[in-house]
């Protein structure tokens, strides 16, 4: 018996959302679901176009397991030093834990910065890079495919602060609230 199988098809995303800020970023606000459950977390969005200065944030929500503020930076081209730039900005201006960059490509450059972003930052904060395709069987529906490329590397942050705390590199008061979170994290 012969299985007959189709042929996954790439449709370039502006086909779907021509303009960033009027289709994709409501549509993203909208299904907040697949973004979530890529990141694995309890992620709401909740205003798109958030005011930070003069600027505006693409979308704004929280992880609800936390209550912890995340900023998501929508880019429908490849990555680029302008939108490096504003998320740096925005995360300024909105004190995230968790920073999202959806692009449809990242750069090996842009890739490396949030790699260097996330080994450099304390514990709490997250950076991600993400690559969104649409993608369709023959006639089938268009489907988003989202493609988690960057993300931080929470064990290495662990023992970087471990160690830090072990060699008294850490004030008394990081040291408490060191081993108090080291605790409830033990305890979950």
């Amino acid at each position: 018996m012969t299985t007959s199988l189709g042929r996954l098809a790439v449709v370039p995303p502006r086909e779907v959302w021509p303009h960033e800020a009027h289709d994709f970023t409501p549509w993203l606000l909208a299904n907040v679901d697949v973004l979530s459950d890529l990141l694995g977390m309890d992620l709401v969005l909740d205003v798109a176009e958030h005011p930070v200065g003069g600027f505006s944030l693409d979308l704004l929500g929280r992880d609800e397991a936390t209550g912890h503020t995340v900023i998501v930076e929508n880019q429908l081209e490849v990555s680029d030093h302008t939108h490096l730039g504003q998320i740096l900005t925005y995360a300024a201006g909105t004190d995230p834990t968790t920073i999202v960059w959806v692009t449809t490509g990242f750069r090996p450059e842009h890739r490396a910065a949030i790699d260097w972003l996330n080994e450099r930052t304390d514990e709490q904060t997250r950076f991600f890079g993400v690559e969104i395709e649409v993608v369709r069987i023959g006639d089938s529906a268009l489907a988003p495919a989202f493609k988690l490329v960057a993300q931080p590397n929470d064990w290495g942050k662990q023992v970087r602060t471990a160690t830090a705390v072990a060699a008294g590199e850490v004030s008394e008061r990081g040291r408490f609230y060191w081993e108090f979170w080291e605790q409830v994290r033990i305890r979950i």
